[in-house]
């Protein structure tokens, strides 16, 4: 299943701060290089440079790869790299950005490039901070729907900075991540990019719960008036050890119990 949403500009700014967290992963596509390969690299922050003509916000990425070097080129393939990526300056470009199981997409245009810093450096691309973005989801795991959907107890902190709790009900679930129900006014104190701790069992009165820290992807309006779909996408790099540990023996559990009817027509998998 793929779909694409727009963003608000407070979900945009919310879902790249997870992004510089998480260091993640940005392809860009330059849109005077017709059928070319992204340049691959990583968001390292976002920061206005100094002394610079522009004072617009950048996304600072350190490259992987660049475009095409001359083979007679004599320069240390950092700095021809950078060189290269020169012609890029002022030009516009399609971005992808991935974080968790979901890609976001947006437009920008290229500030800046700095050739490499010291040996082992890449150079590194300024792009101007988009002001909002798409999410484009593509699940890469099956999700299993339990047959009777048990309690999600969501915790987050607010704009007050105040601890806040509200309550979902489970509609699917992987390794990765779940869907759960709410009612609309718990929805609503939420924005995309919102870092919420998930504590739940797969069946109403399993006393094994998972608790894991997650992020929000998306919001969707559920079949019944009044409430939501919220997608989440449990969070397990660094600074997260205990949620990766809990992914693991969710997956465990996944496995042993609905691994038999994920090829069966009319099973739980999807």
């Amino acid at each position: 299943m793929a779909y694409a949403i727009d963003l608000s500009a407070r979900q945009s700014s919310r879902t790249l701060e997870q992004a510089v967290r998480h260091h993640a992963e940005i392809l860009i596509y330059p849109r005077i290089i017709a059928d070319g390969d992204p340049i691959v690299s990583r968001l390292v922050s976002i920061e206005t440079p100094i002394g610079w003509q522009s004072r617009r916000p950048c996304l600072v990425l350190e490259t992987f790869n660049g475009l095409t070097i001359q083979p007679n080129c004599t320069a240390d393939k950092g700095d021809s790299e950078a060189t290269a990526l020169d012609s890029l300056v002022g030009t516009y470009c399609d971005v992808m950005l991935q974080l968790g199981e979901n890609r976001y997409l947006f437009c920008s245009d290229v500030v800046a490039v700095q050739g490499p810093s010291g040996s082992g450096a890449r150079p590194r691309m300024y792009l101007a901070r988009p002001e909002s973005m798409q999410v484009a989801q593509r699940r890469r795991s099956w999700r299993f729907r339990p047959a009777q959907s048990s309690r999600v107890e969501l915790t987050w902190i607010n704009a007050e900075k105040s601890k806040t709790e509200g309550i979902g009900w489970l509609c699917n679930v992987s390794a990765e991540g779940l869907a759960c129900r709410c009612e609309m006014a718990v929805a609503e104190q939420l924005g995309i990019g919102e870092q919420i701790t998930l504590s739940f069992a797969l069946t109403p009165g399993d006393p094994e719960r998972f608790v894991l820290d997650s992020v929000l992807c998306n919001k969707t309006p559920a079949g019944t008036e009044g409430t939501m779909i919220l997608g989440l996408q449990f969070l397990l790099g660094q600074g997260h050890q205990a949620s990766a540990a809990a992914a693991e023996a969710l997956r465990r559990k996944l496995l042993a119990r609905y691994a038999p009817v994920v090829d069966t027509p009319g099973g739980t998998a999807q």
